[in-house]
């Protein structure tokens, strides 16, 4: 039989394909227009009416994606608990986990922990203990805040870690439709300009659904509604919204679904790869098990 946590992931991998399925059905319909904004209000910049438009979908996501990802994230966290419990002896199995911290909790500055709260270091000792050193080595190695901010896999642990917390003991994962790589063109008499969306606040060139996107002046003479023609394309994405780890600065923003459970499912499994040599594995004995024996026994017995 299959290992424990190697079932929670190839399990997380189904439900990952159900959930593709479902966002590539959503996605495909094309569900977005732009609409004016009206009226639109007096331009500082400008220094008078100017044209204001936002983004629309017609339809939002099934709600059931918010419930397909969390069994997702549940299962993939549930595969490091379970590979950190067959690292530990039998009577220390109640206790283990596969800790995952945002800040260096062991780091010292002045012979003093930057992090005070010891009571996340008692619980990293209690994760841990029993484990093979080199294991508890590697997973601090592993730990978020060595690659925050980087765009690493660290990064996709702690994300990993806070939904399936959130799912578990909140609330479903809350996810958003929107559109990357976002290009406006603007058709109105006399005139056609472009508009690439960049440096938005929740990304590069994402905006999500009823974001103000579009924003001119078509000076000197304001055109008629009916003149003007917007057409937006980008691609259609369904986003995860996300809390960064800062403690400074609870930075939100937002992650693609599929992206982020992609590397997921790329990155815990290969951390299982690496961990699985310390695991404690039963030994078999190479004489008659009690069961056989008994029943050698009763045969006797009864001959």
């Amino acid at each position: 039989m299959a290992d424990s946590w190697r079932l929670k992931v190839k399990r997380a991998e189904q439900h990952f394909d159900e959930l593709k399925r479902e966002i590539a059905a959503y996605v495909s319909d094309q569900r977005y227009e732009v609409v004016p904004i009206d009226p639109s209000p007096e331009c500082q910049e400008h220094g008078g009416a100017c044209w204001d438009y936002q983004l629309r979908f017609t339809g939002q996501p099934d709600p059931r994606l918010a419930v397909i990802a969390g069994d997702v994230l549940f299962n993939l966290r549930s595969a490091l608990d379970h590979i950190a419990v067959a690292m530990v002896p039998s009577q220390r199995r109640t206790k283990a986990s596969f800790p995952i911290e945002v800040e260096p909790i062991w780091k010292r500055e002045h012979r003093r922990f930057v992090v005070r709260d010891s009571e996340r270091r008692r619980h990293w000792r209690d994760a841990t203990k029993g484990m093979p050193d080199s294991a508890i080595a590697l997973i601090e190695r592993l730990q978020p805040y060595h690659g925050i901010g980087a765009g690493a896999e660290q990064e996709a642990l702690y994300q990993l870690n806070r939904l399936n917390n959130a799912d578990k003991h909140r609330q479903l994962v809350i996810f958003a439709a929107g559109l990357l790589n976002c290009i406006c063109d603007v058709h109105y008499a006399g005139g056609f300009r472009r508009t690439t969306l960049k440096d938005s606040e929740q990304g590069l060139g994402f905006a999500a659904d009823g974001a103000h996107i579009l924003h001119f002046s078509a000076s000197p003479a304001r055109p008629e509604k009916s003149d003007v023609k917007v057409q937006i394309s980008g691609t259609p994405v369904v986003v995860f919204k996300v809390v960064g780890p800062s403690r400074e600065s609870k930075r939100t923003g937002v992650m693609d679904i599929e992206a982020l459970l992609a590397k997921l499912i790329e990155h815990v499994p290969a951390i299982l790869t690496v961990l699985e040599p310390s695991v404690r594995r039963p030994i078999l004995s190479a004489g008659p098990t009690r069961e056989r024996s008994l029943q050698d026994s009763n045969q006797g017995s009864a001959a």
